[in-house]
């Protein structure tokens, strides 16, 4: 294989993630079908997610290499450092590094590192855009943080048991038979760890047919914390794709009403879909399509419960798509978030009757958590959240009152949960 058509490519893939702000599955997509490349699709994907997972990383030292950090650079970089790894452009890696040697170029990444202070080390090291180190560490020693980001490096992928449709010892005797190494979780007795698997989880039977349902343990306690009771009915104001509704279905064994909005037919499609999958009885859900900051619920319809799993940066889930790395590179796009999160959070608690909101985001940003919260604290609102975490970070009304989620603390994404009430 030659080198210029893997630099091409991701090089291509990840001007889609900087100039149209796309996940890394669409990226891949888009240049797939640009370059009309067929393949070796499969190693295209594997190079392009550790590209983009290494962003920062390979950016710095394609400075060093080539003098300038171009997309195409950034790409040479990868194969000057990982390129032998592959049988297909070993020849080819050889051939780049002995051209580098000549002109001096080949630098330790190890000696760039030592150059650096901590925080930017962490940076380069993880990835992670020196901002949200720098913010971070105002909560964390640089060791923690360093036990986080490594966290964040690779996924955990945890599996929910539909228990409308299976019980927890079938599944469990299912996934023996296919060769895949789960362990029960000690606080959700459905909630099942993947340790192995020989086979991609997503692509098992069980999973496809809505039996298992792969789900971060950490969207579990955001539910966990509306403490469910038979007949609720619940306003979920940000509900699709539909996890989390199905899961309330399925805690409640259908005994119960929920109000899905959503902003986007398209994604309340794909919601009826999935519910329909997950034997959630559809003539219990309410579905409306309006933008959730708008939404009236009229006095003595029963709703006296809301979900607000608000839009966010997706900064704690970088381990489920590498381009949020790239994207968080600038910080103002977290305030835009944050301001979205407030005005969902005053039409919440706006609405008559309702006496119980539980506000969550996969963030690891105090912006798109803790300060939110204090807003509304501040003007005389009760926080209390009843479910598993961490407290929040320190220094805030809500610090004691709120909970927090992280993949080296509890083995899930990075999450924050709140219970709110007037």
């Amino acid at each position: 294989m030659k080198i210029d058509q893997i630099v091409s490519f991701v090089s291509r893939l990840i001007y889609y993630i900087e100039e149209k702000n796309t996940s890394f599955d669409k990226a891949f997509i888009y240049t797939r079908n640009d370059l009309k490349v067929k393949r070796p699709l499969r190693l295209y994907y594997v190079i392009g997610r550790d590209v983009v997972s290494k962003y920062f990383f390979l950016r710095d030292i394609a400075r060093e290499f080539f003098g300038r950090a171009s997309r195409k650079n950034i790409v040479r970089t990868w194969i000057v450092l990982y390129g032998e790894n592959y049988a297909e452009l070993r020849e080819a890696t050889l051939r780049l590094k002995k051209k580098l040697s000549k002109r001096g170029k080949v630098v330790s990444p190890e000696a760039l590192l030592e150059e650096l202070s901590c925080g930017e080390k962490l940076s380069v090291k993880y990835s992670v855009p020196l901002w949200i180190v720098e913010k971070l560490s105002k909560y964390m020693s640089f060791q923690e943080l360093e036990q986080l980001f490594s966290s964040m490096a690779e996924e955990t992928v945890w599996l929910r048991v539909n228990t409308l449709k299976i019980s927890v010892r079938e599944a469990m005797d299912y996934l023996t038979r296919k060769h895949v190494e789960v362990e029960l979780d000690e606080d959700y007795e459905f909630m099942l760890r993947v340790k192995e698997s020989r086979a991609p989880v997503y692509a098992l039977k069980y999973v496809r047919e809505g039996k298992l349902v792969i789900q971060d343990k950490g969207s579990v306690a955001i539910v966990d914390a509306l403490t469910l009771e038979r007949n609720d009915y619940i306003l979920d104001l940000c509900a699709a794709p539909g996890l989390k509704t199905s899961l309330i279905f399925q805690l409640l064994e259908n005994q119960c009403r929920v109000l899905a909005c959503d902003i986007s037919w398209d994604r309340i499609k794909i919601m009826k879909k999935l519910l329909r999958l997950h034997g959630v009885d559809l003539s219990k859900v309410d579905v409306i399509k309006a933008d959730s900051r708008e939404v009236f619920v009229r006095k003595g319809c029963g709703v006296t419960k809301v979900l607000v799993d608000a839009p966010c940066s997706s900064s704690g889930v970088m381990s489920k798509d590498p381009a949020i790395r790239i994207q968080l590179s600038l910080p103002n796009i977290v305030e835009k978030y944050s301001n979205l999160q407030r005005s969902l959070l005053e039409a919440a608690l706006s609405l008559p009757e309702v006496h119980s909101i539980v506000y969550s985001t996969c963030s690891i940003l105090p912006e798109e958590g803790e300060k939110v919260v204090d807003y509304f604290v501040s003007k005389g609102y009760k926080c209390l959240t009843r479910t598993i975490g961490s407290s929040g970070y320190r220094g805030f009304l809500c610090s004691t009152k709120v909970k927090r989620l992280f993949p080296h603390i509890h083995g899930t994404c990075g999450f924050f949960v709140a219970g709110l009430a007037d």
